[in-house]
């Protein structure tokens, strides 16, 4: 905001030094009103953005069935990690979703130069993950994808411009250039990482290259009507939009856990399900069961598609689409009031992160960022 400093003095130069000393009395405590009120509008948006994504996460956690993935039933097919290692992660990274969030409204420069603020704060809670979970890499991509929306959905708040499209837009141009520098212009030296490994192996641009195309994996999924007409319960649908995600994401986690064969295999049985009506029939949600026992016969883990559909859902949510009712057969998650419009965030968030957890992690994030932009305290 612009403060009028100059109109206020003159027009306070000409009366009685008693009445200027009143009248800026009375301006400096308006003043100190408005930014008060501004910090507490900003500190409004950095929950409601910050809870988006940790609602997300949350959600991603708790559905079941996800083929190959930790569930409040199964380890899938990790032995590493189960139900309690993604909640004690969860609860450590959650201060990385807010503070990133709030990086973003606080910034005042191109999106581009938001970027090494928010992996500053990404690496120290990375770091943190790491050392609650013992070295168990249970949501290092969640991290980033999270940590880049969240500050997105921030800056595009603090340009009062919070739509779908500026999310997925601001986030692009936060990491534009990103697979230029870091895969591309690395091919001299050493791969260090499974993404650079993985581009010099396959030529795939990973999670980079689906930040700086502005995710598209989840920018551009058309509505799903056939499933909201459905009823699914809300379990039914996040398992329904993993499937989905797995039949066309490339999904560098199990691309670089079982070559390209364990991708093609992944991808052409997600595809026979979704023929079958997905988790939306009692045919279709048999062959989950099914994949998943394959999966974990096999040792595949879909990571980077859980990670796209917690995506998915977060921004339908956010940007106005309805939630389905949850699977005890109560309401819809409906946003009653500004406040509760993160209620939709977090579905979408959770969307996300099911997608995520399998791919990339964007989904939820987008729909929740979507649906804080549409109430009314995003402005």
């Amino acid at each position: 905001m612009h403060w009028p400093w100059n109109a206020w003095r003159s027009r306070s130069a000409a009366l009685p030094s008693v009445a200027r000393d009143e009248t800026h009395e009375i301006r400096v405590a308006q003043a100190a009103g408005l930014v008060q009120r501004h910090c507490l509008v900003t500190a409004n948006q950095r929950l409601s953005i910050g809870s988006a994504f940790l609602t997300g996460a949350l959600l991603e956690i708790s559905t079941h069935p996800k083929p190959g993935l930790v569930t409040p039933r199964s380890n899938g097919a990790h032995r590493d990690m189960n139900l309690q290692t993604f909640m004690v992660s969860s609860a450590v990274i959650a201060p990385c979703l807010y503070q990133c969030a709030e990086a973003g409204l606080d910034h005042a420069g191109p999106a581009l130069t938001l970027l090494p603020r928010v992996r500053a704060i990404g690496e120290i809670y990375e770091a943190r993950l790491l050392a609650a979970t013992r070295g168990v890499n249970t949501q290092r991509g969640l991290l980033f994808s999270a940590g880049v929306l969240a500050a997105a959905a921030g800056l595009a708040a603090r340009r009062d411009d919070l739509t779908e499209a500026a999310l997925f837009d601001t986030a692009a141009a936060m990491v534009a250039g990103i697979c230029d520098r870091e895969l591309r212009a690395g091919l001299h030296r050493e791969a260090e990482t499974a993404g650079e490994k993985l581009f010099r192996q396959y030529g795939v641009l990973g999670i980079r290259g689906e930040a700086e195309a502005g995710y598209p994996t989840v920018r551009n999924r058309p509505a799903r009507p056939a499933r909201r007409a459905s009823g699914a319960t809300l379990a039914t649908s996040l398992c329904h939009t993993l499937i989905a995600l797995m039949a066309e994401t490339e999904d560098t986690t199990v691309l670089w856990r079982g070559g390209p064969a364990a991708l093609t295999f992944m991808r052409t049985e997600a595809r026979k399900i979704l023929a079958l009506g997905g988790a939306l029939t009692g045919d279709g949600l048999a062959a989950i069961h099914a994949l998943d026992a394959r999966f974990i016969e096999r040792h595949i883990s879909p990571g980077a598609r859980g990670r796209s559909s917690g995506r998915d859902a977060w921004r339908r949510c956010a940007f106005g689409a309805s939630c389905p009712r949850s699977s005890r057969g109560g309401p819809a998650l409906r946003p009653c009031n500004p406040e509760a419009s993160m209620n939709i965030i977090t579905y979408a968030a959770f969307s996300y992160l099911i997608t995520a957890a399998i791919s990339f992690g964007v989904i939820g994030v987008i729909v929740g960022i979507s649906k804080l932009l549409s109430s009314p305290n995003a402005s």
